[in-house]
């Protein structure tokens, strides 16, 4: 069976601001909530549009979030809009071995443009270059890390 990739559509199924649907998600394209879902969404690439209501886990290698999420949220990469409501517990796909990416977007720079602001969360992590060390809250991981680039910056200039 061949995927919506493999067929050349990459058009992403949409729930519509006027859908509630109750169950579990899942697609081999992009999904894309604009109404409410109460279940599981599993896709490559899952947007939460500012007028969407997601009670349930999302799993996505990205995940791009400006509506209301309360579940678990798997993903390589997720970026927060500013309308974005989030309860929800974070994790990377197993097999990642890289620290996942959260954005929150700065609406006002250009849609291209991601501003990060902080991280407000704990989550335990290994350092993937030190895997002898042990584990840390990924804020501080974080914070060590953006540490490490300002030095490095200063170094060059």
């Amino acid at each position: 069976m061949s995927s919506a990739y493999d067929r050349g559509d990459t058009s992403p199924s949409i729930v519509n601001r006027q859908l509630t649907m109750k169950g579990d998600l899942e697609s081999d394209g992009d999904i894309q909530i604009d109404g409410t879902v109460d279940g599981d969404i599993r896709s490559g690439r899952i947007t939460v549009s500012e007028t969407a209501v997601v009670k349930g886990a999302l799993e996505a290698e990205t995940v791009r979030i400006a509506g209301k999420v309360t579940g678990q949220i798997k993903a390589r990469q997720v970026t927060l809009l500013k309308s974005a409501k989030v309860v929800a517990d974070l994790s990377k796909p197993q097999k990642q071995r890289h620290v996942f990416e959260i954005y929150f977007a700065d609406e006002q720079v250009s849609p291209d443009a991601v501003k990060v602001r902080h991280i407000l969360f704990s989550t335990m992590i290994k350092d993937p270059e030190n895997p002898m060390g042990r584990e840390m809250p990924l804020r501080n991981f974080v914070e060590a890390k953006l540490q490490e680039e300002k030095e490095q910056k200063r170094l060059q200039e």
